[in-house]
């Protein structure tokens, strides 16, 4: 590293990043690369998964996720169920793809290769019957093969169906292992979750099951007597009809109903396959494309819905600022709060933790260059305003002591911050029709309007 640059990073605060223009676009290339490897790996996810369970579906594997990916340890932890969430999206799409093909292999051309096939079969089977000594194994090894390939056929074209209730597997309501591609219904596996928590005798302060009474049933004891066994419901907090369960019970591993591993679920991946399975059409354009940060930064700013503008009373630095109208949603088109901040970030600009940075207010901040285009402080007639800040409760003492001798304490909100920089743009202005002025006629001022 030069003198001069290993020089200018040691002045900086620890908590800075580096500004030179060669670190800023090496971290503008890192975050693209991680952004390319992350959408391929998904994409591999997603593939992996439709041939796991394809495999596991014809017989030839036994629908285990490879050694390399499987996850027991750490399903609490909240960062790692966030980044699972798009992991499992994709697991689930691809088992989603294999369901609908398995739902539209009844078509003109796949029953005929059934049909070919067993005609096959049945004429090696004649065949066999009369075969010579020479002839026998040569048959028979093609009879073995036709049978092999018309029972994968079969399985193929037969419809995806949950091993529990043997019903047809819904798209809105399947779920594959933690470590297996075996798929079975939501509501099957929590119920399967709760079955493992049913008392065996009559307790009346189980948390899931409520105890209804007893019944005699068929079996007998050694004295001749009819066994009689408690009967238990679900509570209505988890059940609507008392049997099947709505939720997933806590502190619990359904083990695999085909492969019996012992971690197909618990809780927290439950909850995780839920939120992928919501999510699963509604993020198929964002899990195939990403657009790099400068990208999403420049298109905000063809929008008018962020701004460059210089740092009040410091004509050295420049500072972007959200712009919005009052009252009006934020569009949803664009990142905003920390995923936008991370986008500023490996653009080379920095959070100002010192509010007397940027003048007086947080922003995301960087030294102003000589290729800046600016916008002014009073674009299309808006005003930079700082946010109000957050308000924090502190606890402080009173010089009192209670009747064991503890002090007490009182509480107190304060202020939390210093605020950030925000742009208003002017508020929409009423419009007059013929009927007179109305509320709802409002002609907009804001951004990308002249």
């Amino acid at each position: 590293m030069p003198p001069a640059r290993r020089q200018a990073r040691t002045n900086q605060p620890a908590h800075t990043q580096c500004t030179d223009p060669r670190c800023v676009s090496m971290r503008q290339s890192y975050g693209q690369m991680c952004a390319a490897r992350g959408i391929a790996q998904r994409r591999v996810d997603r593939l992996e998964a439709e041939l796991g369970l394809r495999n596991a579906r014809v017989g030839t594997g036994t629908g285990a996720i490879p050694a390399n990916l499987r996850r027991v340890q750490g399903t609490g932890d909240q960062n790692s169920i966030s980044e699972d969430v798009f992991t499992m999206r994709e697991r689930l799409r691809g088992i989603r793809a294999l369901l609908r093909e398995s739902k539209a292999s009844t078509d003109a051309a796949t029953t005929l290769i059934v049909e070919a096939l067993e005609a096959r079969f049945d004429t090696l089977s004649n065949q066999l019957a009369t075969a010579s000594d020479a002839d026998f194994t040569a048959i028979w090894e093609a009879v073995q093969e036709t049978k092999k390939l018309l029972e994968t056929k079969k399985k193929e074209t037969q419809p995806m169906t949950c091993g529990i209730c043997m019903d047809e597997l819904d798209e809105a309501n399947f779920m594959c292992g933690k470590n297996c591609y075996h798929s079975f219904c939501m509501t099957c596996i929590s119920t399967t979750g709760m079955n493992q928590l049913k008392p065996s005798h009559a307790v009346e302060n189980n948390r899931y099951w409520e105890f209804t009474g007893t019944r005699v049933t068929d079996r007998l004891n050694l004295d001749g007597s009819n066994v009689v066994e408690p009967t238990f419901r679900l509570r209505p907090e988890f059940s609507d009809d008392g049997y099947t369960a709505k939720s997933f019970p806590a502190n619990t591993w359904v083990p695999c109903p085909m492969c019996r591993d012992p971690h197909y679920a618990d809780q927290a991946y439950f909850e995780v396959c839920k939120r992928a399975i919501d999510t699963l059409d509604a993020n198929d354009e964002a899990a195939n494309q990403q657009t790099p940060p400068t990208d999403v930064i420049q298109e905000m700013r063809d929008e008018e819905q962020l701004l460059l503008i210089q740092v009040p009373n410091d004509s050295t630095k420049v500072m972007f600022v959200e712009a919005k109208i009052p009252g009006v949603p934020a569009d949803p088109r664009f990142p905003h709060g920390p995923m936008l901040g991370g986008h500023l970030r490996t653009a080379g600009f920095q959070w100002a933790r010192d509010p007397e940075v940027t003048g007086g207010a947080s922003a995301w901040w960087r030294n102003r260059r000589f290729d800046d285009v600016l916008e002014s402080p009073n674009f299309r007639g808006g005003q930079l305003e700082k946010t109000v800040p957050r308000q924090k409760v502190i606890e402080e003492a009173t010089g009192e002591v209670d009747e064991d001798g503890n002090q007490l304490f009182r509480r107190r909100k304060v202020s939390g911050g210093h605020g950030s920089w925000k742009f208003l743009y002017p508020r929409p202005a009423p419009v007059e029709n013929e009927a007179g002025p109305s509320a709802t006629d409002v002609v907009a001022t804001g951004p990308g309007e002249e």
